[in-house]
């Protein structure tokens, strides 16, 4: 390993790694970003509000 750089998770979610990978080009995030965004869980929790939103209202940001 690269002195410095730690591995990302494995993830066993495939559409999660792609939403992750996915965003993070598209908002320039850096890799302390991106692990932050890991660790917080955010497509899961992205995911779980989509869910509770009433019918007539839309998600300003849509996963893939």
């Amino acid at each position: 390993m690269i002195a410095g750089l730690k591995p990302y998770p494995v993830f066993k979610n495939g559409p999660a790694r792609d939403w992750y990978m996915h965003e993070a080009a598209e908002q320039n995030w850096s890799s302390r970003q991106l692990d932050r965004q890991i660790s917080v869980l955010y497509y899961e929790r992205l995911l779980a509000s989509r869910k509770i939103l009433p019918r007539n209202s839309s998600p300003a940001i849509q996963p893939p």
